[in-house]
């Protein structure tokens, strides 16, 4: 598995939705208030990146989809 299923770029803004839409609950808010992925049960659903005011998060799949 990837060491990094999310990238978050600089122009997140800490918000958080991205936190609260996840649902499985995977992502939590770092120190530096950016969202991080906590546990690796991810469903790759992406509303976290849908959902993004500013567009900032980027998913990474650690396998190809056909």
């Amino acid at each position: 598995m990837s060491s990094y299923i999310i990238e978050v770029s600089d122009e997140c803004i800490g918000c958080g939705i991205c936190v609260d839409l996840c649902p499985l609950n995977c992502l939590r808010m770092g120190e530096d208030n950016k969202p991080y992925l906590q546990y690796e049960e991810c469903w790759y659903c992406g509303c976290c990146e849908i959902e993004c005011p500013v567009s900032c998060l980027k998913m990474h799949f650690p396998f190809l989809i056909y």
